[in-house]
């Protein structure tokens, strides 16, 4: 809107004068709001870890100076670019090269919007792709159970499924694993007003089928109203174990909880760990996401059994249920051992 207010009211003669002659230098106040944008990006990329939360933000800042400076900055570049356009055959190439040194700057301006997608949709789509194989990674880590119960159709199982799986023979342990959220109240762990990604455990089932990473405190320790938090939560306020949080749990209802453990691994699970027997009573659907199963190769008939019993539900294999025949591939550079296959014929936990 500003800039056809200002193209209405020009006059034909200063029209013809702005076209022939460009702006020599930027103003002052440009420069500054430019500068100020560049160095606010930078100060981000230095002070947040690549693929953080500011990831965005960041380029944002980086992609605004750069449209503040485009004249100047993208002007050179469109400068140097003139000189292989006059080798051109012909006039064309000729007047392409004069033409693009003598508006360097306009051009600089016209690259401004492209630079400012192609920053955001790039950051987007890198940042995306960094957080798929941090998760990854962190639960090829996590995982030490050779198989995992899972809804096909994504929607959870029943609590009921852990009892009955843990009942089969040969099965040392299952653990269910209850997605929640928790609201923490204490100053510092607001999250913005936003709850913070929870799990509901049973600690009695995770040897054997899950590793937290455990840094500080006991996971046997984790009853009653004693959670367990990840080590990021707990750099980001300072927090130790004997420490008590206010908070809410996913039904709104107050609580103080007390922490009990802290555990690294918490990309693909939730910075806070609840027992189970809390996480049921306060979230709305008890369903589980997925159901960690340990025990010899032997129980893989079982468990394909009871899945064939209960439509919707799937058996995953892990590295470790492939047996010498299955002859295990070599993984691909750059990937984590999970990346390796069997020749087994069930589908795979997403590693």
């Amino acid at each position: 809107m500003t800039a056809a207010w200002r193209a209405a009211r020009v006059r034909p003669a200063e029209a013809l004068l702005e076209a022939s002659a460009e702006p020599l230098r930027l103003g002052p106040a440009r420069w500054a709001l430019g500068l100020a944008a560049v160095g606010g990006g930078v100060a981000l990329i230095i002070t947040v870890p690549v693929g953080g939360a500011l990831a965005g933000p960041a380029a944002l800042c980086l992609a605004i100076g750069a449209a503040l400076l485009s004249p100047v900055v993208l002007g050179l570049l469109a400068a140097a670019l003139s000189w292989p356009l006059r080798a051109g055959p012909g006039a064309a190439g000729l007047l392409a090269s004069t033409a693009v040194a003598t508006h360097r700057r306009r051009a600089g301006a016209v690259a401004a919007p492209i630079v400012l997608i192609v920053a955001l949709a790039g950051t987007q789509a890198i940042a995306d792709a960094s957080t798929r194989a941090s998760i990854q990674h962190v639960t090829a880590q996590r995982v030490r159970a050779p198989y995992v119960l899972v809804a096909n159709a994504g929607q959870g199982l029943p609590a009921a499924t852990t009892r009955t799986t843990g009942q089969l023979p040969g099965v040392r342990a299952a653990a269910g694993l209850l997605p929640t959220t928790v609201f923490l109240l204490d100053p510092g762990l607001d999250n913005f007003g936003s709850p913070w990604d929870a799990a509901g455990l049973d600690p009695a089932a995770v040897p054997g089928t899950l590793d937290l990473g455990l840094q500080a405190g006991s996971l046997p320790s984790l009853t009653g109203s004693t959670i367990a938090i990840s080590s990021t939560l707990a750099g980001h306020a300072h927090i130790r174990v004997g420490a008590i949080l206010n908070a809410r749990l996913a039904d709104l209802t107050p609580a103080r909880l007390r922490v009990g453990a802290i555990y690294q691994r918490a990309l693909g699970l939730g910075d806070i760990v609840l027992p189970l027997p809390l996480a049921e009573a306060h979230t709305a659907v008890v369903l589980d996401s997925a159901i960690f199963v340990s025990g010899p190769p032997a129980i893989g008939a079982a468990l394909a059994q009871l899945a064939r019993s209960m439509p919707g539900t799937a058996v995953l294999t892990g590295p470790s249920t492939c047996r010498p025949s299955g002859r295990p591939r070599k993984p691909a550079r750059g990937r984590s051992g999970c990346s390796s296959a069997c020749s087994s014929p069930s589908p795979r936990w997403p590693c």
